[in-house]
């Protein structure tokens, strides 16, 4: 379903509600939320603020070592990307901001 700049996002978030609902299992809510993040962060990061919610949700699930790693760059990336055009100090925070989360996902791994 991903489509790059054309990712039907209102119905993919649909169907996941859907499958959260059908699926409470820790691990199964996991995989699903890190779907959404996988989604959301290979069509543009159009949304970097849902990237960063369901990166950071998927993170606190059971989840696979390799998505957790991949969670963490998506949530770094989608930082990085929400502050797009910053200059001077506003860049130099952003980048700062951005590097906690790719830093946990080394530590972590």
């Amino acid at each position: 379903m991903r489509a790059g700049f054309d990712t039907p996002f209102k119905m993919i978030e649909e169907r996941c509600q859907e499958l959260l609902r059908r699926y409470p299992e820790p691990e199964d809510q996991g995989r699903i939320y890190f779907l959404l993040a996988h989604v959301e962060g290979q069509s543009g990061l159009q949304r970097p603020e849902k990237a960063i919610s369901y990166a950071k949700t998927a993170l606190a699930l059971p989840c696979d070592q390799y998505s957790r790693l991949r969670l963490y760059m998506y949530w770094g990336n989608a930082i990085e990307v929400a502050h797009r055009g910053a200059r001077g100090r506003s860049l130099a925070a952003a980048r700062r901001q951005a590097v906690v989360p790719y830093l946990q996902g080394l530590k972590e791994n």
